[in-house]
């Protein structure tokens, strides 16, 4: 509501102070998803790339042509797919974004490598874009965060799809939130992460002519020690678990958290009960009106 009629909480706000502003359900989805994605830097370069990759694209209505050309060559039984704005206010737009770099990623990668080889040596900004792009998706760090995220979003669409419905149906709202959170919940083991890395590796096998770029190591940093203390340098630590604990799990608490405290009791869970007695209710008000 605020954010199509810009100022209306406040009007409202003047003529009865007493008013509460109770935030959409489908909203308060898209702020647990929004927090999420900006909770390490490994999700929002993610996304800060898909948005580069839109620009670098769309820019261009030679580089557009190529991009379609490239899709009728490398799938000629698919339907021609165009990349999206990764949009803010929206975080649905975030999954189309990744999903469609994911599923034509070789027309991606060849639309920037081509650019690159025919207009890089004389733009030389031009050509250090198109290396960025190229490095990024080329690494196990895109790898990991994107289909780590692509785990995320399959689990919350169908839910903001039905909260975000003319005809909301409360009951499934409350099972699909109540579902929701279960899934996010399974999704934080080490099997599971396990299954990502593994998808990465097949992903990584499949395209044999490009070389990925493994996780770094985090280099081990040297603290000087006072006199008399006993305290040791930070332990190096392995660049997977080091993704699993501060990009994996942390995004998937945070979801899990704000899950729990934006939909309680009070906002989404109706007994079914209530709900049916309401129906009662409200039916035989209207046998009574209508009753000649």
């Amino acid at each position: 509501m605020s954010g199509q009629y810009n100022g209306l909480q406040a009007k409202i706000l003047e003529q009865n102070p007493q008013a509460l502003f109770i935030w959409c359900s489908a909203h308060s989805l898209n702020l647990i998803a929004s927090q999420a994605v900006g909770s390490c830097s490994n999700a929002v370069d993610l996304l800060g790339n898909l948005e580069k990759m839109f620009t670098f694209i769309t820019g261009s209505k030679a580089r557009s042509a190529f991009f379609r050309e490239k899709q009728l060559e490398l799938y000629p039984k698919q339907q021609i797919r165009s990349v999206k704005r990764v949009n803010t206010t929206r975080w649905m737009s975030h999954a189309y974004a990744l999903n469609t770099v994911l599923d034509v990623y070789d027309a991606v990668y060849q639309t920037i490598e081509e650019v690159r080889n025919i207009d890089g040596g004389s733009d030389f900004k031009l050509g250090a874009d198109c290396n960025g792009l190229l490095s990024y998706l080329t690494s196990y760090r895109f790898l990991m965060t994107a289909l780590s995220f692509k785990k995320i979003f399959e689990i919350l669409e169908p839910l903001t799809r039905t909260l975000q419905a003319r005809d909301i149906d409360i009951l499934a709202a409350m099972y699909l939130v109540n579902s929701a959170k279960e899934s996010i919940v399974a999704l934080r083991t080490e099997e599971t992460f396990e299954n990502i890395f593994i998808l990465a590796k097949e992903f990584d096998d499949k395209y044999e002519n490009e070389e990925f770029e493994l996780l770094r190591t985090t280099k081990k940093r040297k603290v000087r020690k006072m006199d008399g203390e006993l305290c040791s340098d930070e332990v190096e630590q392995n660049p997977i678990q080091k993704f699993k604990v501060d990009t994996y799990f942390v995004a998937l608490d945070i979801i899990k958290t704000q899950i729990s405290q934006r939909f309680t009791n009070k906002t989404i869970e109706l007994d079914s009960e209530t709900i049916i007695d309401n129906f009662a209710t409200k039916s035989t008000v209207l046998n009574k009106k209508f009753k000649y």
